[in-house]
């Protein structure tokens, strides 16, 4: 008995299943750190409290330009794969100079206390030196 043919509604899992991860990172993790020290724990700052407006319209966008790449169907695989890496690329890169905007305006903004205030990324990729 012949199998019937039902189409995919999901062009590309593996990217839908990254998009996805990313999106329960960003929803769950803090995006930096602010700490008066080095010495002591800072306070964590999610994404949508640390970003302006703009960075925030240009993560989303990038991020539903991937969401909409992973739901495409009809694609090669290698074209899925380029579109992935064409827009991960400016996410990555948008991401970065966000923290960088962000540790500006927020040391700048700091009270002038004993040691130097610091701000740094957050989250799972990083790990901490002991």
């Amino acid at each position: 008995m012949p199998r019937e043919h039902t189409p995919r509604v999901i062009g590309n899992r593996v990217l839908l299943t990254l998009w996805l991860a990313a999106a329960i990172g960003v929803a769950l993790l803090p995006f930096a750190t602010l700490s008066p020290n080095r010495l002591v724990s800072g306070q964590p700052v999610m994404l949508w409290q640390a970003l302006p407006g703009w960075q925030l319209g240009g993560l989303g966008l990038i991020a539903a330009g991937l969401l909409l790449a992973a739901l495409a169907r009809g694609m090669t695989p290698r074209v899925a794969c380029w579109l992935g890496l064409a827009l991960t690329l400016p996410l990555l890169g948008l991401a970065l100079f966000a923290l960088g905007d962000y540790a500006q305006r927020a040391l700048a903004e700091a009270s002038p206390a004993p040691g130097f205030p610091r701000a740094a990324l957050s989250g799972c990729c990083c790990w901490r030196r002991r």
